[in-house]
């Protein structure tokens, strides 16, 4: 932990928001590789989801492409928030 707050840090943290129905708010969770348990940012609670994004690219002539997240369903818990939703 000691070395997460260095000025020289070398961890790169993840913060992912998704938008559940207007009545519930956010899904905040971090698919960190080096810090594997639940963070406070800014007020915000987010829980560890082991996760992967890629595709993440840019280009000088303005093209983005397609990023793509894949989620770990531990506990079937991804599965949950999904259910009842036709998502």
């Amino acid at each position: 932990m000691n070395t997460f707050f260095k000025l020289d840090n070398y961890v790169v943290l993840d913060l992912f928001e998704l938008q559940l129905e207007a009545t519930e708010g956010y899904l905040r969770f971090h698919g960190s590789k080096n810090f594997s348990r639940d963070i406070v940012f800014q007020g915000q609670s987010y829980i560890f989801i082991p996760c992967e994004l890629s595709n993440i690219e840019s280009s000088s002539n303005g093209k983005q492409s397609k990023p793509t997240i894949k989620i770990a369903n531990i506990n079937n818990y991804i599965s949950y928030i999904l259910k009842d939703r036709s998502d």
